[in-house]
């Protein structure tokens, strides 16, 4: 017989993560490392709970339909290194991808950071101003 315990995590487990939807203003940009490329100066922090600190975790990512030129996302850890731990290059609007995110986590509440880089093109015209994405982190 089950404990209410394990009963309570066996229905927790069970439950299918919410995709989340979200933007993000762009007060200032640098340029990026692509060609007629843009950093956004700012970034959307997610916060995710792996089931255990081995547990191979991914984000599913989708741009907005409502993005007029293609984005990439660079994807960090928080706190963490300057160096992305995945990049999703130029997705364009309604484009959806999935990326590994590891499978070494603290115990409890880890956090990734997302920043968009603009590309030159669409409405685009040498900044960035703004960008999105719809976003879901779960188990492998």
């Amino acid at each position: 017989m089950f404990k209410p315990a394990v009963i309570a995590v066996l229905l927790v487990s069970t439950v299918p993560a919410l995709a989340e939807s979200w933007a993000v203003t762009c007060p200032a940009s640098t340029p990026g490392p692509w060609p007629d490329s843009q950093v956004c100066s700012e970034g959307k922090m997610l916060a995710f709970t792996p089931p255990t600190p081995t547990t191979e975790m991914v984000l599913k990512i989708r741009a907005p339909r409502s993005h007029c030129s293609e984005v990439t996302y660079l994807i960090h850890l928080f706190p963490g290194s300057s160096d992305p731990i995945a990049t999703l290059e130029r997705l364009k609007p309604s484009e959806r991808k999935t990326v590994k995110l590891g499978n070494a986590w603290a115990d409890g509440e880890n956090f990734i950071t997302v920043t968009g880089v603009g590309h030159t093109g669409g409405c685009n015209v040498g900044m960035i101003h703004s960008f999105g994405a719809e976003t879901e982190i779960v188990p492998r």
